[in-house]
């Protein structure tokens, strides 16, 4: 489909060259055509950074070779479609820059407007069909995704509303004589209706943290009293789990960071309560803070159940559980680091996790210091 005003830009510098592509367009009848004609490679990137239909590519530019000019214009516009115009027969350049998605190549001295302006409307359709199919695929992936969703969520919700309906009904029958089963009964119920509501709050914070409008609050943090915080809030759980936690800070060249506070919070607890849960009993966790180049790296490592090197890329999937973790029945959602790396992202951060089979993980967040400058 041709859009009322096709914008080309033609990236060529030679006039004579320039002149003859324009007066070929005179001849499209489809629609407006608004030629926009840079003469070098830079001059095109800084015009790229405007709406572009088609661009035609020379790639004899005196200020790039032509394997770089193709690579730095679909580097900036990679779903724009690039016709490459050659000076003279070359086969091999022709094969390059197909193969690395040019719609066309043409040899100058052998175009007419004819040529020109079907190879153009040829770019256009097959660019138009390859975004259909990728919207296509985007739209099957999100429906698999829901649907997994919606079946790993019935699961999650149904265990716990199936031991509360097992011990309501032994309660009732526990009463009124035998105090101490009512009691471990009315426990049991707590410690499942809290689960319940574990996990609901994962699914509303992880829909809130994919709203493109959730954006970190920026304030100043102490990195210490955070982590300190954070450790002390899991002090009855590594009890329970009868671990050692430790917390090393020594690499800290300021204490303060500028972060959304309880975002932050938020992401390492996740990961913290990560270690916690799928450590063995009697386990060692080590969090670290320490300060490179602009940077703060938050290090979480445990000598826990570790992770199979096939299933490390998928463990920040939603919903997703790895199964070494499945016979323990520790209860998880698989949410807890999808929004641990959504927060992250939201900060221009990254976390990367090391980790081996039967020899523990350590997970690495990596945030700015400093927000980058720039809107809001």
């Amino acid at each position: 489909m041709v859009p009322e005003v096709l914008t080309i830009l033609l990236v060529e510098d030679n006039p004579d060259d320039a002149q003859c592509m324009r007066r070929y367009l005179d001849g499209w009848q489809q629609g407006n055509v608004k030629l926009v004609a840079a003469p070098g490679l830079e001059a095109a990137l800084n015009q790229l950074q405007y709406s572009v239909e088609v661009v035609l590519l020379d790639l004899s530019l005196p200020d790039a070779q032509p394997s770089e000019s193709y690579a730095a214009i679909h580097g900036a516009a990679p779903e724009t479609p690039i016709i490459a115009l050659l000076d003279a027969p070359d086969e091999d350049l022709a094969l390059e820059v197909i193969n690395h998605g040019a719609q066309d190549c043409l040899i100058k001295p052998q175009i007419d407007g004819a040529r020109l302006i079907r190879s153009i409307a040829f770019a256009l359709a097959r660019t138009g069909y390859q975004k259909r199919q990728r919207e296509m695929a985007n739209e099957r992936e999100r429906v698999r995704l829901l649907q997994r969703f919606i079946q790993d969520a019935a699961h999650d919700l149904r265990t716990p509303l199936t031991v509360i309906l097992v011990n309501v009904a032994a309660l009732e029958r526990a009463l009124p004589g035998d105090v101490d089963a009512a009691a471990r009964y009315l426990q049991l119920i707590e410690d499942q209706t809290l689960r319940l509501r574990d996990l609901l709050q994962n699914y509303l914070k992880l829909s809130y943290l994919e709203l493109r409008d959730s954006r970190p609050q920026h304030e100043r943090v102490d990195i210490i009293q955070l982590l300190n915080e954070i450790i002390r809030e899991h002090d009855s759980f590594v009890h329970q789990r009868r671990h050692e936690v430790v917390f090393e800070e020594s690499g800290l060249e300021s204490q303060e960071m500028i972060c959304d506070r309880a975002k932050l919070k938020l992401a390492i607890t996740n990961i913290v309560t990560n270690a916690i849960t799928y450590t063995p009993e009697a386990g060692n966790i080590i969090i670290r803070a320490y300060t490179r180049d602009g940077y703060v790296v938050f290090e979480i490592e445990d000598d826990g159940l570790g992770i199979e090197p096939n299933e490390l890329p998928h463990i920040f999937n939603t919903l997703y559980r790895v199964d070494a973790a499945r016979p323990l029945n520790t209860g998880g959602g698989g949410l807890g680091l999808p929004i641990a790396r959504r927060i992250v992202e939201q900060h221009n951060g990254w976390i990367k996790v090391e980790s081996e089979p039967g020899r523990g993980s350590l997970f690495r967040v990596v945030i700015p210091r400093q927000p980058p400058p720039g809107p809001r």
